[in-house]
């Protein structure tokens, strides 16, 4: 039995529906791989310039940078120099915080302990606390983020 032609309006109707179909198997697509591909944005904020010269050797200040905390150590005794790592740590994310008398870093709500090189103290496998992109303009004067 021969079919009837469409007509117009359900030519149209089939059209619209193949191509919404179309459009929402592309968005299917797109978002998952921007996802997985990391995205369009940066990894970190834009850079921010702080003065830490007036911290005394041994002592720490934690920083925010664009809402992450970031906390800066001025070594001393033999290490000397600078350690600036993000202020979260990597046994369950909470903020760490400097203990000077013991010289480490400590994750309260898991009991981690870092050195002060971020590096995990008696936990293998815990992941050493992550260092921001950052640099020094001048002595004293911290530049976080890229260039």
């Amino acid at each position: 039995m021969p079919t009837a032609p469409d007509n117009p309006l359900r030519l149209r109707l089939r059209v619209a529906v193949k191509l919404l179909a179309a459009a929402g198997l592309l968005a299917a697509a797109v978002v998952p791989l921007g996802y997985f591909g990391g995205g369009a944005g940066p990894a970190f904020p834009d850079q921010r310039r702080v003065e830490v010269g007036d911290l005394a050797p041994g002592q720490a200040r934690r920083l925010d940078w664009d809402g992450r905390p970031v906390i800066v150590l001025r070594r001393g005794g033999d290490q000397g120099g600078w350690f600036v790592a993000l202020a979260s740590g990597t046994a369950m994310g909470c903020p760490v915080v400097w203990e000077p008398a013991r010289a480490r870093f400590v994750e309260p709500c898991s009991g981690a302990r870092y050195d002060p090189e971020g590096r995990p103290i008696d936990a293998p496998g815990l992941a050493p606390l992550r260092v921001p992109p950052h640099h020094f303009e001048a002595e004293g004067r911290l530049v976080l983020g890229r260039e």
